[in-house]
């Protein structure tokens, strides 16, 4: 995701990520109490170019044990491409905030074989792995890392983000981001929330009430000669709703050039079919989420996570 910050200005696959707000609460019991009764929540995939519909998002929470709980996104595209993602997070004693234990997110052909990958041991060995195979022929890049305590990875970076807006955070703050550029790296981010009050075209239902959250890599003092050319990408989140995540622009798969818009879908509206109406002005790049022929997805099956065979890349 890193290089979508050198390249376009969009966060990665972690922005389309759930609504994070009840999962951070005063105290570990009312987190893991928060994250047990978590619901499934979904989204719209939309072709920046021209607002048409892509696809479909869905993210949902497992409760694995004593404060450890995994984060499942799964999003399909109208193409037939898919993607899975895996966040395993723990609620460590005395802790506020859910920390990231492991990351990894695969984006699939439609026939099934990997485009691109990432996986992260955040807080056990450090070891990561990133996956190209745009082109048709693999490429695996690993590396070591001693990863700082607030590092987080794909839609697990908004709980720190919700964390701070409940605590009612108006000033810039950091933490660290793990990326695929598509070598691994680690980058500091920080994220600026705006007063409440603004709007979003795209969820009219939080008009007037919204917070929006500008987020940007931080270069330190070079950020005062790079301001006017540094990406800055933009979420939304409503206090009406518990500070929940309702969308914001996004890259298609880490350091890609081609962008999408997420939209939560609200309780009790129905998610378009698969093969449902699009809009005709959308004209979405190819590769991003639609082909010629705006065919459904057809695989019978998702692949399960192919975890175990990220590590060890050379």
């Amino acid at each position: 995701m890193l290089d979508c910050w050198a390249n376009t200005g969009r966060l990665g696959p972690w922005a389309m990520a759930v609504a994070f707000a009840v999962m951070v609460g005063l105290s570990g019991r009312a987190v893991a109490a928060e994250w047990a009764d978590f619901p499934p929540t979904s989204f719209k995939i939309y072709s920046q170019e021209g607002g048409g519909l892509l696809g479909t998002s869905r993210y949902f929470v497992e409760h694995l044990g004593p404060g450890e709980y995994r984060l499942h996104g799964n999003n399909h595209y109208l193409n037939g491409q898919y993607d899975i993602e895996l966040d395993t997070l723990v609620i460590d004693p005395g802790e506020r905030v859910p920390r990231l234990k492991s990351f990894s997110h695969v984006f699939y052909k439609p026939d099934g074989t990997i485009l691109v990958a990432g996986h992260a041991e955040i807080k056990s060995g450090g070891e990561a792995v990133c996956v190209a195979n745009e082109q048709g022929k693999e490429v695996r890049y690993a590396q070591q890392f001693d990863f700082p305590p607030d590092t987080y990875a794909g839609a697990a970076v908004l709980i720190p983000i919700i964390h701070a807006l409940r605590k009612g955070v108006t000033a810039p703050f950091e933490m660290h981001f793990f990326d695929c550029t598509p070598k691994p790296r680690i980058v500091t981010i920080q994220a600026t929330p705006t007063s409440a009050g603004t709007g979003w075209l795209h969820y009219p239902e939080g008009q007037g009430h919204l917070i929006e959250v500008q987020i940007k890599p931080d270069l330190g003092w070079l950020d005062l000669l790079a301001a006017p050319f540094l990406p800055v990408t933009h979420s939304w989140f409503n206090p009406a709703e518990g500070f929940t995540y309702v969308g914001g622009g996004i890259n298609r798969y880490f350091y890609s050039p081609q962008h999408v818009t997420m939209v939560k879908v609200k309780p009790g509206q129905e998610l378009a079919a698969p093969g449902g109406p699009r809009v005709a002005s959308a004209a979405p790049s190819p590769g991003v989420g639609s082909d010629d022929a705006g065919r459904a997805p057809t695989p019978s099956a998702t692949p399960q996570q192919p975890q175990a065979a990220l590590p060890g890349g050379r």
